[in-house]
């Protein structure tokens, strides 16, 4: 049938584009066949010889010409080099999320078909070192309220990631961090590609091993009981403990309201992980105030005691 075809079509012009990309990456016989011919001897170098004169130079600093053995056998390339090249022809939307807390999203002209309804999300730490945290899928949802954009996005379409499906422990190059996600009741595990993004920038931050969440929004968008878990941009994190248990389940949350949670209730890493959602564009939090030595406090970044929140940041 015709849409048959027109599918096959399109499937064979990408081919067709595939291929010239792949032509493009053979290049490893014009760098021997290069380095061969630079280092051949000029005429001058030939004469000098026929007429007796001293070819022998005095030392130098200067390194000796590129040359490659015969067979054209590489033993000098950079591993992380080679990697970011061929990396190029992997066209796929991608997050780079900052140390300093700024995130960008680098859109290619031209997407692969492996690539569709796929991000990859990198973190650049201050050392320059990328941290490649992967490459994950989105699903595609409606945008149902369009009438509050400021909350839940202005895009006619909202892509939600599933945070079971993303990576949960990470350790590499000094950094690293671990999550849970305790929402197995309403099924809450939907975060939004924006949000997912930042997500991570304040989880590269502090280097905790013990964030859980207690959702965000369902794989429909919807809120479960929360008149505010539209979309994925909005979700609940358990407050943190002083014994760094990373725990799941019912009972697994802190109730800050009691004064006897002195010694279990980790004040100094709440606000470490406020900060740190703070900056990297979580600037309106809600959660409720502790006491710790008569002395009544709020979190960071939390200014007002908001009804059943406290036993989870929002």
């Amino acid at each position: 049938d015709y849409n048959y075809m027109h599918e096959l079509e399109v499937k064979v012009e990408m081919w067709e584009k595939e291929k010239e990309k792949i032509k493009k990456c053979l290049w490893w016989k014009d760098v021997v066949n290069g380095l061969a011919n630079q280092n051949q001897p000029t005429t001058e170098d030939n004469a000098g010889n026929v007429n007796g004169a001293n070819t022998q130079t005095a030392q130098t600093d200067t390194s000796p010409p590129a040359t490659l053995n015969q067979d054209g056998k590489a033993w000098y390339i950079h591993p992380i080099s080679m990697i970011n090249y061929f990396k190029l022809s992997l066209q796929i939307i991608t997050y780079h999320i900052y140390h300093d807390g700024r995130i960008e999203r680098h859109v290619p002209e031209e997407l692969l078909l492996e690539s569709e309804k796929r991000y990859e999300y990198i973190y650049h730490d201050k050392n320059n070192n990328l941290h490649n945290i992967g490459i994950f899928n989105y699903r595609e949802i409606k945008n149902n309220h369009l009438d509050n954009k400021k909350r839940y996005g202005d895009m006619k379409y909202i892509h939600l990631i599933n945070l079971n499906e993303v990576t949960q422990e990470y350790s590499k190059l000094g950094l690293t961090y671990r999550f849970n996600v305790d929402s197995n009741e309403q099924e809450r595990f939907y975060m939004n590609r924006d949000t997912l993004a930042s997500f991570f920038g304040a989880l590269f931050e502090v280097c905790f091993e013990d964030i859980s969440c207690n959702g965000f929004s369902t794989k429909n968008g919807t809120a479960g009981n929360s008149v505010s878990h539209f979309n994925g941009y909005h979700g609940d994190f358990k407050y943190l403990r002083t014994d760094k248990i990373l725990l799941k389940g019912e009972s697994s949350s802190i109730d800050i309201r009691n004064k006897d949670i002195v010694n279990i209730f980790d004040a100094e890493r709440q606000n470490q992980w406020n900060d740190a959602l703070y900056k990297f564009g979580w600037t309106s939090m809600l959660g409720w105030s502790y006491t710790i030595d008569g002395v009544k406090k709020y979190p960071n970044h939390i200014t007002t005691e908001t009804e059943y929140h406290w036993q989870h940041l929002h």
